[in-house]
Protein backbone atom coordinates (compact mmCIF):
# COMPACT_ATOMS: atom_id res chain seq x y z
CA UNK A 1 0.00 0.00 0.00
CA UNK A 2 2.82 2.74 0.85
CA UNK A 3 4.34 1.61 -2.68
CA UNK A 4 1.02 2.03 -4.21
CA UNK A 5 0.52 5.98 -2.49
CA UNK A 6 4.28 7.18 -3.57
CA UNK A 7 3.38 5.99 -6.84
CA UNK A 8 0.01 7.74 -7.33
CA UNK A 9 1.20 10.64 -5.85
CA UNK A 10 4.46 10.44 -8.43
CA UNK A 11 1.61 10.62 -11.07
CA UNK A 12 -0.07 13.52 -9.75
CA UNK A 13 2.82 15.40 -9.78
CA UNK A 14 4.11 14.37 -13.13
CA UNK A 15 0.54 15.04 -14.17
CA UNK A 16 0.72 18.60 -13.33
CA UNK A 17 0.79 21.39 -15.85
CA UNK A 18 4.49 22.89 -15.58
CA UNK A 19 4.32 26.44 -14.28
CA UNK A 20 5.78 29.15 -16.40
CA UNK A 21 7.70 30.69 -14.29
CA UNK A 22 10.71 30.65 -12.10
CA UNK A 23 9.50 31.66 -9.23
CA UNK A 24 6.15 30.25 -8.34
CA UNK A 25 4.04 31.06 -5.03
CA UNK A 26 2.97 28.29 -2.91
CA UNK A 27 -0.91 28.26 -1.70
CA UNK A 28 -1.48 27.23 1.76
CA UNK A 29 -4.66 26.86 3.07
CA UNK A 30 -5.43 25.14 6.63
CA UNK A 31 -2.00 24.03 7.50
CA UNK A 32 -1.33 22.26 4.08
CA UNK A 33 0.05 23.22 0.82
CA UNK A 34 -2.27 22.83 -1.51
CA UNK A 35 -0.69 23.75 -5.10
CA UNK A 36 1.74 26.32 -6.73
CA UNK A 37 0.80 28.98 -8.74
CA UNK A 38 2.74 31.63 -10.45
CA UNK A 39 2.83 34.85 -8.66
CA UNK A 40 0.32 36.19 -11.90
CA UNK A 41 -1.87 33.41 -11.19
CA UNK A 42 -2.31 33.73 -7.46
CA UNK A 43 -3.01 37.72 -8.09
CA UNK A 44 -6.22 37.13 -10.71
CA UNK A 45 -7.16 34.27 -7.90
CA UNK A 46 -7.94 36.36 -5.47
CA UNK A 47 -4.89 35.55 -3.15
CA UNK A 48 -2.58 37.63 -1.55
CA UNK A 49 1.23 37.37 -1.77
CA UNK A 50 3.42 37.12 1.29
CA UNK A 51 6.92 37.05 1.17
CA UNK A 52 8.70 35.66 4.60
CA UNK A 53 12.25 36.00 3.11
CA UNK A 54 14.87 37.18 5.38
CA UNK A 55 15.95 40.04 2.38
CA UNK A 56 12.51 41.69 2.81
CA UNK A 57 12.16 45.19 3.63
CA UNK A 58 8.89 46.90 4.04
CA UNK A 59 6.79 48.84 1.37
CA UNK A 60 7.98 52.26 1.89
CA UNK A 61 12.15 51.25 1.72
CA UNK A 62 11.46 48.83 -0.86
CA UNK A 63 8.59 48.24 -3.63
CA UNK A 64 7.64 52.41 -3.05
CA UNK A 65 10.53 52.99 -5.10
CA UNK A 66 10.29 50.05 -7.20
CA UNK A 67 7.02 50.89 -8.20
CA UNK A 68 7.71 53.75 -9.90
CA UNK A 69 11.44 52.89 -11.35
CA UNK A 70 13.53 53.95 -8.47
CA UNK A 71 16.25 52.33 -6.54
CA UNK A 72 15.41 51.74 -2.84
CA UNK A 73 16.68 54.46 -0.43
CA UNK A 74 19.74 53.28 0.72
CA UNK A 75 18.48 52.40 4.42
CA UNK A 76 16.97 49.64 3.12
CA UNK A 77 20.28 47.59 3.50
CA UNK A 78 20.98 48.71 6.84
CA UNK A 79 17.11 47.61 7.76
CA UNK A 80 17.98 44.22 6.48
CA UNK A 81 21.10 43.50 8.29
CA UNK A 82 19.60 44.95 11.54
CA UNK A 83 16.41 42.37 11.22
CA UNK A 84 18.91 39.76 11.18
CA UNK A 85 20.49 40.85 14.15
CA UNK A 86 23.88 41.59 12.04
CA UNK A 87 24.75 45.12 13.88
CA UNK A 88 28.18 45.43 12.32
CA UNK A 89 30.24 48.10 14.47
CA UNK A 90 26.93 49.53 16.26
CA UNK A 91 27.28 49.66 19.86
CA UNK A 92 23.77 50.99 20.40
CA UNK A 93 22.12 48.59 18.65
CA UNK A 94 23.90 45.53 19.57
CA UNK A 95 22.92 46.52 22.80
CA UNK A 96 19.26 47.28 21.91
CA UNK A 97 18.93 44.26 20.63
CA UNK A 98 15.54 43.62 20.06
CA UNK A 99 14.54 45.93 17.70
CA UNK A 100 10.53 45.52 17.31
CA UNK A 101 9.48 48.45 19.45
CA UNK A 102 11.42 50.45 17.44
CA UNK A 103 9.93 49.11 13.54
CA UNK A 104 12.21 46.43 13.04
CA UNK A 105 10.70 43.08 13.57
CA UNK A 106 13.30 39.98 13.27
CA UNK A 107 13.38 37.71 10.72
CA UNK A 108 11.72 34.52 10.47
CA UNK A 109 15.33 32.75 10.44
CA UNK A 110 16.01 34.19 14.04
CA UNK A 111 12.48 33.45 15.25
CA UNK A 112 13.54 29.74 13.88
CA UNK A 113 16.30 30.07 16.06
CA UNK A 114 13.92 31.21 18.98
CA UNK A 115 11.39 28.81 18.84
CA UNK A 116 13.81 25.86 18.52
CA UNK A 117 15.74 26.94 21.45
CA UNK A 118 14.73 23.72 23.76
CA UNK A 119 17.17 24.47 26.65
CA UNK A 120 15.14 27.67 27.11
CA UNK A 121 12.46 26.89 26.79
CA UNK A 122 13.28 24.09 29.47
CA UNK A 123 14.90 26.67 31.93
CA UNK A 124 11.82 28.45 31.72
CA UNK A 125 9.22 25.76 32.82
CA UNK A 126 11.58 24.28 35.59
CA UNK A 127 10.98 27.74 37.43
CA UNK A 128 8.68 27.85 40.45
CA UNK A 129 6.14 31.01 39.46
CA UNK A 130 4.69 31.59 42.73
CA UNK A 131 6.59 34.52 43.91
CA UNK A 132 5.90 36.26 40.99
CA UNK A 133 2.07 35.39 40.61
CA UNK A 134 2.21 36.68 44.58
CA UNK A 135 4.04 39.90 43.54
CA UNK A 136 2.47 43.56 43.79
CA UNK A 137 4.18 45.89 41.07
CA UNK A 138 5.23 47.81 40.56
CA UNK A 139 8.87 46.86 41.98
CA UNK A 140 11.57 49.21 40.82
CA UNK A 141 15.65 49.17 40.62
CA UNK A 142 17.48 50.10 43.84
CA UNK A 143 20.46 51.24 44.70
CA UNK A 144 23.45 48.83 46.06
CA UNK A 145 23.51 50.35 49.92
CA UNK A 146 19.39 50.07 49.60
CA UNK A 147 19.91 46.38 48.30
CA UNK A 148 21.82 45.61 51.28
CA UNK A 149 19.77 47.40 53.87
CA UNK A 150 16.92 45.37 52.68
CA UNK A 151 18.65 41.60 52.54
CA UNK A 152 19.81 42.45 56.14
CA UNK A 153 16.68 43.36 57.65
CA UNK A 154 15.10 40.35 56.11
CA UNK A 155 17.44 38.20 57.45
CA UNK A 156 16.74 39.91 61.04
CA UNK A 157 13.20 39.45 60.45
CA UNK A 158 13.70 35.90 59.63
CA UNK A 159 16.18 35.22 63.22
CA UNK A 160 13.10 37.22 64.93
CA UNK A 161 10.08 35.25 63.84
CA UNK A 162 12.30 32.12 64.12
CA UNK A 163 13.32 33.19 67.89
CA UNK A 164 9.87 34.07 68.70
CA UNK A 165 8.76 30.25 67.68
CA UNK A 166 11.08 28.96 69.62
CA UNK A 167 10.43 30.83 72.73
CA UNK A 168 6.68 30.70 72.68
CA UNK A 169 6.91 27.01 71.06
CA UNK A 170 4.43 27.20 68.50
CA UNK A 171 4.32 25.59 65.24
CA UNK A 172 4.12 27.96 62.89
CA UNK A 173 3.76 31.54 61.66
CA UNK A 174 -0.07 31.44 61.68
CA UNK A 175 0.07 30.45 65.02
CA UNK A 176 2.57 33.47 65.79
CA UNK A 177 0.22 35.73 64.05
CA UNK A 178 -2.51 34.67 66.49
CA UNK A 179 -1.12 34.92 69.10
CA UNK A 180 -0.54 38.60 69.88
CA UNK A 181 -1.37 42.14 67.83
CA UNK A 182 2.57 42.40 68.56
CA UNK A 183 3.56 39.38 66.33
CA UNK A 184 0.95 39.42 63.42
CA UNK A 185 2.61 42.50 62.57
CA UNK A 186 6.43 40.90 63.42
CA UNK A 187 5.23 37.86 60.77
CA UNK A 188 3.40 40.60 58.53
CA UNK A 189 6.47 42.55 57.97
CA UNK A 190 8.49 39.35 57.68
CA UNK A 191 6.08 37.96 54.96
CA UNK A 192 6.10 41.35 52.84
CA UNK A 193 10.02 40.97 52.79
CA UNK A 194 10.34 37.83 52.14
CA UNK A 195 7.74 38.25 49.26
CA UNK A 196 9.36 40.79 47.52
CA UNK A 197 12.90 39.02 47.71
CA UNK A 198 11.60 35.91 46.22
CA UNK A 199 9.65 37.80 43.10
CA UNK A 200 13.14 39.55 42.19
CA UNK A 201 14.72 35.97 42.86
CA UNK A 202 11.95 34.90 40.36
CA UNK A 203 12.64 37.52 37.83
CA UNK A 204 16.09 36.94 38.14
CA UNK A 205 15.85 33.51 37.26
CA UNK A 206 13.89 33.81 34.12
CA UNK A 207 16.02 36.63 32.97
CA UNK A 208 19.31 34.16 33.59
CA UNK A 209 16.74 31.55 31.22
CA UNK A 210 16.53 34.13 28.74
CA UNK A 211 20.57 34.60 28.98
CA UNK A 212 19.98 38.28 29.65
CA UNK A 213 21.60 38.09 32.91
CA UNK A 214 24.50 36.34 33.83
CA UNK A 215 24.17 33.79 36.63
CA UNK A 216 26.47 35.16 38.97
CA UNK A 217 24.86 38.86 38.84
CA UNK A 218 21.54 37.23 40.12
CA UNK A 219 22.58 38.28 43.75
CA UNK A 220 18.53 39.16 44.97
CA UNK A 221 19.50 42.52 44.51
CA UNK A 222 17.10 44.89 42.33
CA UNK A 223 20.39 46.55 40.71
CA UNK A 224 21.51 48.25 37.32
CA UNK A 225 22.51 44.94 36.06
CA UNK A 226 18.68 43.51 36.55
CA UNK A 227 17.41 46.33 35.19
CA UNK A 228 19.17 46.55 32.30
CA UNK A 229 18.28 43.06 31.69
CA UNK A 230 14.80 43.40 32.46
CA UNK A 231 14.71 45.91 29.60
CA UNK A 232 15.96 43.78 27.21
CA UNK A 233 13.69 41.61 28.17
CA UNK A 234 10.93 44.12 27.40
CA UNK A 235 11.70 45.08 24.42
CA UNK A 236 12.14 41.89 23.55
CA UNK A 237 8.34 40.93 24.03
CA UNK A 238 7.15 44.79 23.15
CA UNK A 239 6.78 46.20 26.39
CA UNK A 240 7.24 49.78 26.61
CA UNK A 241 8.74 50.58 30.31
CA UNK A 242 11.93 51.43 31.62
CA UNK A 243 13.15 48.25 33.55
CA UNK A 244 10.58 48.22 36.51
CA UNK A 245 8.61 45.30 37.50
CA UNK A 246 5.35 46.38 36.04
CA UNK A 247 1.63 44.80 35.38
CA UNK A 248 2.61 43.84 32.23
CA UNK A 249 6.14 42.72 32.44
CA UNK A 250 4.64 40.60 35.22
CA UNK A 251 2.36 39.26 32.94
CA UNK A 252 4.36 38.47 30.49
CA UNK A 253 7.25 36.48 32.78
CA UNK A 254 4.36 34.02 33.79
CA UNK A 255 3.37 32.97 30.40
CA UNK A 256 5.11 30.07 28.68
CA UNK A 257 7.90 31.26 27.03
CA UNK A 258 6.68 28.84 24.37
CA UNK A 259 3.70 30.99 24.13
CA UNK A 260 5.81 33.97 23.87
CA UNK A 261 7.92 32.98 20.95
CA UNK A 262 4.32 31.81 19.42
CA UNK A 263 3.06 35.57 19.81
CA UNK A 264 6.81 36.85 18.09
CA UNK A 265 6.00 34.68 15.25
CA UNK A 266 2.47 36.09 14.73
CA UNK A 267 3.77 39.43 15.16
CA UNK A 268 5.95 39.10 12.83
CA UNK A 269 3.50 37.75 10.18
CA UNK A 270 1.61 40.82 10.92
CA UNK A 271 3.69 42.75 9.68
CA UNK A 272 4.32 40.75 6.79
CA UNK A 273 0.63 40.63 5.90
CA UNK A 274 -0.23 44.08 6.63
CA UNK A 275 2.73 45.23 4.33
CA UNK A 276 1.50 43.09 1.20
CA UNK A 277 -2.33 43.36 1.66
CA UNK A 278 -1.84 47.20 2.13
CA UNK A 279 -3.78 47.47 5.43
CA UNK A 280 -3.61 50.02 7.95
CA UNK A 281 -7.10 50.20 9.42
CA UNK A 282 -5.79 48.61 13.21
CA UNK A 283 -8.90 49.75 15.51
CA UNK A 284 -7.46 52.66 16.63
CA UNK A 285 -9.91 54.51 15.35
CA UNK A 286 -12.98 52.97 16.68
CA UNK A 287 -10.90 52.68 20.16
CA UNK A 288 -11.46 48.45 19.33
CA UNK A 289 -8.53 45.85 18.88
CA UNK A 290 -8.96 42.40 17.55
CA UNK A 291 -7.43 39.69 18.74
CA UNK A 292 -5.15 36.91 16.37
CA UNK A 293 -5.99 33.46 17.59
CA UNK A 294 -7.67 34.72 20.84
CA UNK A 295 -4.42 36.80 21.48
CA UNK A 296 -3.97 40.79 22.19
CA UNK A 297 -0.73 40.82 20.46
CA UNK A 298 0.44 44.38 21.70
CA UNK A 299 0.20 45.49 25.09
CA UNK A 300 -1.67 48.98 26.73
CA UNK A 301 0.48 51.79 25.81
CA UNK A 302 0.47 50.93 22.03
CA UNK A 303 -3.85 50.89 22.20
CA UNK A 304 -3.40 54.18 23.58
CA UNK A 305 -6.65 56.60 23.13
CA UNK A 306 -6.99 58.65 26.60
CA UNK A 307 -10.09 60.30 26.93
CA UNK A 308 -10.80 60.33 23.19
CA UNK A 309 -13.86 58.95 22.39
CA UNK A 310 -14.53 56.32 19.28
CA UNK A 311 -14.83 58.11 16.44
CA UNK A 312 -18.14 58.19 14.43
CA UNK A 313 -17.75 55.84 11.58
CA UNK A 314 -13.89 54.36 12.11
CA UNK A 315 -12.97 51.71 10.55
CA UNK A 316 -13.34 48.64 12.27
CA UNK A 317 -9.80 46.24 13.25
CA UNK A 318 -8.55 44.66 9.38
CA UNK A 319 -5.33 43.68 10.08
CA UNK A 320 -6.14 40.90 12.98
CA UNK A 321 -8.91 39.89 10.98
CA UNK A 322 -6.09 39.29 7.97
CA UNK A 323 -3.40 38.02 10.42
CA UNK A 324 -5.32 35.11 11.69
CA UNK A 325 -6.28 34.02 8.20
CA UNK A 326 -2.99 34.09 7.63
CA UNK A 327 -1.89 32.33 10.36
CA UNK A 328 -4.42 29.42 10.00
CA UNK A 329 -3.50 29.09 6.70
CA UNK A 330 -0.07 27.99 7.60
CA UNK A 331 -1.21 25.94 10.27
CA UNK A 332 -0.04 27.97 13.24
CA UNK A 333 -2.92 27.62 15.47
CA UNK A 334 -0.67 26.49 18.11
CA UNK A 335 3.50 27.25 18.82
CA UNK A 336 3.75 23.12 17.20
CA UNK A 337 1.96 24.61 13.95
CA UNK A 338 4.55 27.51 14.03
CA UNK A 339 7.24 25.54 14.63
CA UNK A 340 7.00 22.63 12.20
CA UNK A 341 6.07 25.04 9.34
CA UNK A 342 9.14 27.98 10.21
CA UNK A 343 11.31 24.78 11.07
CA UNK A 344 10.66 23.55 6.78
CA UNK A 345 10.76 26.70 5.28
CA UNK A 346 13.83 27.91 7.15
CA UNK A 347 15.84 25.40 8.28
CA UNK A 348 19.21 25.24 5.86
CA UNK A 349 20.68 27.74 3.61
CA UNK A 350 18.22 27.59 0.70
CA UNK A 351 15.53 30.84 0.67
CA UNK A 352 12.12 30.20 1.27
CA UNK A 353 9.38 30.33 -1.52
CA UNK A 354 6.93 33.07 -1.86
CA UNK A 355 3.64 31.97 0.20
CA UNK A 356 0.01 33.24 -1.05
CA UNK A 357 -3.27 32.89 1.04
CA UNK A 358 -6.68 33.74 1.55
CA UNK A 359 -7.70 36.94 3.20
CA UNK A 360 -10.88 38.46 3.81
CA UNK A 361 -12.05 40.71 1.44
CA UNK A 362 -11.52 44.46 1.33
CA UNK A 363 -13.85 46.94 2.00
CA UNK A 364 -15.73 48.39 -1.05
CA UNK A 365 -13.63 51.92 -0.69
CA UNK A 366 -10.35 49.75 -1.78
CA UNK A 367 -11.93 49.19 -5.55
CA UNK A 368 -10.69 53.02 -6.35
CA UNK A 369 -7.41 54.89 -5.08
CA UNK A 370 -8.09 56.11 -1.93
CA UNK A 371 -8.41 59.80 -1.63
CA UNK A 372 -6.56 60.64 1.93
CA UNK A 373 -6.61 63.29 4.19
CA UNK A 374 -4.89 63.75 8.10
CA UNK A 375 -6.08 65.69 10.91
CA UNK A 376 -4.16 66.19 13.53
CA UNK A 377 -5.42 67.22 16.96
CA UNK A 378 -2.70 69.04 18.81
CA UNK A 379 -4.20 67.86 22.68
CA UNK A 380 -3.53 69.89 25.73
CA UNK A 381 -0.68 72.53 25.37
CA UNK A 382 0.57 74.84 27.84
CA UNK A 383 2.53 77.63 26.88
CA UNK A 384 3.79 78.69 30.57
CA UNK A 385 7.30 77.41 31.52
CA UNK A 386 6.15 76.24 34.87
CA UNK A 387 3.65 73.90 33.35
CA UNK A 388 5.84 72.00 31.48
CA UNK A 389 5.86 69.20 33.51
CA UNK A 390 2.01 68.67 33.65
CA UNK A 391 0.74 65.45 32.13
CA UNK A 392 -1.85 66.84 29.60
CA UNK A 393 -5.05 64.29 29.66
CA UNK A 394 -5.83 64.73 25.61
CA UNK A 395 -2.47 64.34 23.96
CA UNK A 396 -1.77 64.84 20.68
CA UNK A 397 -3.20 62.43 17.70
CA UNK A 398 -3.20 62.23 14.01
CA UNK A 399 -6.32 60.95 12.15
CA UNK A 400 -6.76 59.49 8.96
CA UNK A 401 -9.64 59.61 6.29
CA UNK A 402 -10.23 57.93 3.02
CA UNK A 403 -13.21 58.93 0.97
CA UNK A 404 -15.60 56.28 0.83
CA UNK A 405 -17.95 57.67 -1.17
CA UNK A 406 -19.19 61.33 -2.68
CA UNK A 407 -19.04 63.38 0.11
CA UNK A 408 -18.22 60.71 2.69
CA UNK A 409 -15.45 59.47 4.79
CA UNK A 410 -13.94 56.96 7.23
CA UNK A 411 -11.70 57.32 9.50
CA UNK A 412 -8.72 54.40 9.21
CA UNK A 413 -6.87 55.23 12.26
CA UNK A 414 -6.01 57.26 15.18
CA UNK A 415 -2.50 57.60 16.35
CA UNK A 416 -0.70 59.81 18.71
CA UNK A 417 2.06 61.96 17.30
CA UNK A 418 3.97 64.97 18.59
CA UNK A 419 3.61 68.84 18.30
CA UNK A 420 6.36 70.79 18.26
CA UNK A 421 9.85 69.88 20.05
Amino acid sequence: MPALTALLLILKVALQPALACDDPVHVYAAGRLQRQLCPAEAIAAGLTILDLRDDWAPYALDGAARDVGAAPPAYREVYIELANGRFGDDPLAAEDRYLELFGITPTFSLIHTELDDEARHRCHEALDDAPLVAAQPPIRRETRDRARARQADLTKQRALVGGALKRLKLADRAALAAHSRANAALVARFERAEALQAAIDALQAHLVCDRLLPPKAATGAFDVATSTALRAYQRRHVIVASGELDAETKAALLRASREQDLRLALRALRQRVTDAAGLIEDGSARGEWGTVLGRTLDGPALQYQGVYPPLPGGAPDRISPATEAAARAFGWTDFAGAQAFIHRHFEGSKPPPRFAVALPAPPAYYARPLELRAEIDRGQIWYEHKSRHRRPERRAVLILYASSGPGEEVALIRWPTTVGG
